[in-house]
């Protein structure tokens, strides 16, 4: 199934684009940390795929710098006011790569 927009479904259709772009950024916080959750379910594991995993890491890597990028602040929470503290670690220890 594709997702299409239409002018009378869109998201942003009555919002400003200061409105939309914190949406967004609670949207990013929250899909950053699933991922990060994601990535600490495959490392309990017994057994991953090594390659699979190194590929998540550097995806998290870069959704993380995205997140720092834009402003988003450690303690930051997403959807519903779930909060992101795997989002949160990795904010406070993050350094920009030059």
């Amino acid at each position: 199934m594709a997702l299409t927009a239409t002018p009378d479904t869109n998201l942003f259709k009555n919002r400003t684009p200061e409105a939309a772009a914190r949406q967004l950024a609670i949207v990013l916080a929250w899909a950053t940390e699933k991922h990060l959750a994601l990535m600490e379910d495959l490392k309990e594991r017994p057994t991953y795929p090594k390659k699979a995993f190194r590929r998540q890491v550097e995806i998290g890597d870069r959704l993380v710098g995205h997140c720092f990028d834009l402003g988003i602040p450690p303690g930051a929470s997403g959807l519903a006011g779930e909060p992101c503290p795997l989002l949160t670690s990795r904010l406070l220890n993050y350094t920009p790569s030059k």
